[in-house]
C-alpha cells in the first residue's frame, strides 16, 4: 500500500508459454495506491504495467515497445502498454507509444478512470481502449492520439479511442489523426450495456467518429 516508484527504467523481463499471462511485465499486480512517476518501461514481452490496484497513478512517464504476439492469444490476451482492471486510476502527462497491442487498456469493470494530457501513438492496436469499464465520472480528455492500429494481426482493433460496453465516461478535447480505424468509436458489448457516454469537442481532422447513434451515447 502507498508505494511510489520514481525515476526507474525497467526492460527485458522474461516471459513465454509456460507462464502466460502472469509473467513478462515490468510492474505487475495488486498494489493499492501505487504511484509510478517519471519512469520508462520498455521492451518487455507483456505489459509495461499490469493490473495495478485501486488508487493507481501514472504520471510523467514513457511506456514504449512492450508486448508481443505470445501474449495476445484468445481469452488470455494481456499485452499492453498499461492494462488495468481496477479503479480509481489516473494517467496524466505520459507518452505511451510503439507497444505491440493496445496502448492504455481499461478492462473488467474498473471505474473512475482519468486519462488526461497524454500522447498515445504508434501502438499496434487501439491507442486507448475503455472496455466494460464504468464511471460514474471517468474522463478521457486533452490527449493526442495518433497513428495507432497498424499491426496486421486482429484487424478489428485499430481505433484511436474505443469505448466497448462503456459506462459513465466523457471523451472530450482530444486530438486524433492518422489512426488506422476510427478516431473514436463507441460499440456495444455482451458483458455490459452502454450508458452515460458523452463524446464532445474532439478534433478529428483526418479520422472518423462512429457509434454516436447507439443507445446510451450522446
Amino acid at each position: 500500500n502507498r508505494v511510489t516508484i520514481r525515476g526507474l527504467s525497467i526492460s527485458g523481463t522474461g516471459g513465454g508459454d509456460g507462464c502466460e499471462p502472469a509473467c513478462g511485465g515490468a510492474i505487475k499486480k495488486d498494489g493499492r495506491n501505487l504511484h509510478v512517476i517519471n519512469v520508462r518501461l520498455h521492451h518487455n514481452p507483456n505489459q509495461g504495467i499490469g493490473n495495478p490496484g485501486p488508487g493507481f497513478l501514472l504520471k510523467n512517464s514513457k511506456i514504449d515497445h512492450n508486448g508481443s504476439a505470445s501474449f495476445t492469444n484468445d481469452s488470455t490476451a494481456s499485452a499492453a502498454g498499461v492494462k488495468l482492471t481496477k479503479g480509481p486510476a489516473t494517467f496524466r502527462n505520459n507518452e505511451v507509444h510503439h507497444n505491440y497491442w493496445h496502448g492504455i487498456w481499461c478492462d473488467e469493470y474498473a471505474g473512475s478512470i482519468e486519462v488526461s494530457h497524454n500522447v498515445v501513438h504508434h501502438n499496434g492496436q487501439n491507442g486507448i481502449r475503455y472496455e466494460i469499464c464504468k464511471g460514474p465520472s471517468s474522463k478521457i480528455t486533452n490527449n493526442r492520439v495518433f497513428a495507432n492500429g497498424h499491426l496486421k494481426k486482429d484487424k478489428g482493433h485499430r481505433d484511436g479511442i474505443v469505448l466497448v460496453g462503456a459506462q459513465g465516461v466523457g471523451v472530450a478535447n482530444n486530438i486524433l489523426r492518422g489512426n488506422r480505424g476510427d478516431g473514436i468509436q463507441a460499440k456495444t458489448a455482451d458483458r455490459q450495456r452502454t450508458s452515460g457516454v458523452r463524446i464532445h469537442h474532439n478534433s478529428l481532422p483526418t479520422d472518423t467518429l462512429k457509434g454516436c447513434k447507439l443507445a446510451g451515447v450522446v
